[in-house]
């Protein structure tokens, strides 16, 4: 499951929301559109930091992961195409 929340402020209201919010996970006290989320204590975390930037634009992210990601099940491979059967969409 996915689960994503967005917000937007300057640099300082950044700096205390991520205060905040680091605070929270770390008292397994955070959540995420109502769901909790935990880091395990017992597992190898795998971690990086990445920025993204070019002239006016920034993207910056931190990234947190451990265990291994299920296989997709098979109804993942079904016909590309929408309910309302137009193309698949290609890149």
């Amino acid at each position: 499951m996915n689960y994503r929340e967005k917000y937007s402020g300057n640099k300082e209201e950044f700096y205390f929301f991520l205060k905040d919010e680091v605070i929270k996970l770390f008292k397994d006290n955070l959540k995420i559109e109502g769901n909790l989320i935990t880091i395990p204590d017992d597992e190898e975390l795998d971690f990086q930091i990445k920025l993204d930037s070019d002239g006016d634009y920034g993207d910056f992210t931190i990234k947190v992961k451990w265990g291994v990601k299920p296989d997709q099940t098979d109804d993942s491979e079904e016909d590309n195409t929408d309910k309302f059967n137009h193309e698949p969409f290609e890149f």
